[in-house]
């Protein structure tokens, strides 16, 4: 819904911005996501990336700064434990505005667990993959919203352009009967119209789309992966901080294992919540593909219906003809763009992306290491009651 009103609103959007104005665009936006955005003190650092490519954006992968698991010490695990608070004493709000829609009510729950507004580890990845969408969401909307409607309007053009050109003698034309040979020039434009979609759409689009995604599944692959390793480090350091200590140095015993103990607890919590982050900007950028489809597709039709009023007005001893004729080869141009060259946008990153390929929270096994970690510790207790016992 969030894009239908954007789709809505574009080109009040659009008047603003030729004539210099904002208002439209605060007025179109969504006011507590851009307060968000103003308060993301994250400043991402991108891979060069062209940021247009042939009439398509991509964006460069992010240089997040991470903690590899050999500088995993106790001052990063303690550093790390800080952030926790934003999301283990994180009020969630229970009576959310209903102004908003519930994608943007979750990502903003995200983002305070994560700790985006305290400038923690997880800042720069919140804000790059928003960041993400944005580009995957302008690239289906210039695609579908923009550039077919564009192409229709063309090909219409180009179809009353050549009627001239056209042969003026009548033909039989099949399931159709005896015509004017130029009423031909409408199945001959949208012929034509939709090998230019599905050029562009092969070509331009698909090849920076894939790279887009790519690049970001190249991005939770290796984050992913490293939260792993740390928590691994984390768990293996809450297990064993007592073999490295001493009667005399139960204050520290009792730091650090608090500090590893809550460590790889945060981690797999991170790695959750990093997870839920990814499948909500998946949902907004699958599902505003489809109505951008939805919104182009119309649009296309209403393009195709002034063409073919057009054409019966300038051709008026056959009018009938150059009406349902037109009408009906643009018909077959928008079911063709939208559901036969284009119908596989809204799925482009399901098939792109290999979530099997990504290490994540379900494969950590908190489970298991809660219960080896609470079993190995009540196990230490009681050997060490024992022991005092026969002594």
């Amino acid at each position: 819904m969030a894009a239908l009103i954007r789709i809505l609103l574009f080109f009040p959007r659009l008047v603003a911005r030729l004539f210099g104005g904002t208002a439209a665009r605060k007025a179109s936006g969504s006011l507590v996501a851009e307060a968000g955005r103003d308060a993301e003190a994250a400043k991402v650092e991108l891979t060069p990336a062209r940021p247009y490519t042939f009439l398509f954006r991509e964006i460069g992968r992010p240089k997040l700064p991470v903690v590899s698991a050999s500088e995993f010490n106790l001052d990063k695990a303690r550093e790390m434990v800080g952030h926790s608070e934003t999301y283990f004493r994180h009020p969630f709000s229970l009576f959310p505005p209903g102004s908003l829609f519930y994608e943007e009510v979750e990502l903003q729950e995200l983002e305070a667990s994560l700790g985006v507004h305290v400038g923690s580890e997880d800042a720069g990845f919140v804000k790059w993959s928003s960041d993400f969408r944005r580009v995957l969401n302008d690239n289906a909307r210039r695609l579908l919203l923009w550039y077919t409607p564009l192409i229709a309007l063309l090909s219409a053009m180009v179809a009353l352009g050549i009627h001239d050109l056209m042969p003026s003698e009548t033909i039989e034309i099949p399931m159709i009967g005896p015509r004017s040979a130029q009423v031909l020039a409408w199945p001959m434009a949208a012929l034509l119209g939709v090998f230019v979609l599905t050029l562009i759409y092969q070509w331009p689009y698909k090849f920076a789309q894939q790279r887009n995604l790519l690049g970001f599944d190249n991005t939770i692959t290796s984050r992913f992966s490293q939260l792993n390793q740390n928590f691994q480090v984390a768990k293996r350091q809450a297990l064993n901080v007592e073999r490295n200590k001493r009667m005399n140095q139960v204050e520290e015993l009792k730091e650090e294992a608090a500090i590893w103990t809550l460590a790889y607890h945060w981690l797999a919590q991170r790695l959750l919540l990093s997870e839920r982050l990814v499948r909500n900007q998946m949902y907004q950028a699958n599902r505003n593909a489809t109505l951008y489809s939805a919104g182009g597709f119309v649009l296309t039709i209403a393009v195709i219906v002034v063409g073919a009023l057009v054409s019966a007005r300038l051709f008026p001893e056959r009018a009938s003809e150059e009406f349902l004729l037109a009408a009906g080869s643009g018909l077959v141009f928008a079911i063709s763009g939208y559901i036969g060259a284009m119908g596989g946008v809204a799925g482009e990153t399901r098939r792109v992306l290999e979530d099997n390929e990504w290490f994540r929270f379900s494969r950590l096994e908190l489970d298991r290491a809660v219960a080896e970690h609470v079993g190995e510790d009540k196990l230490q207790i009681i050997t060490f009651r024992d022991r005092n016992r026969l002594e």
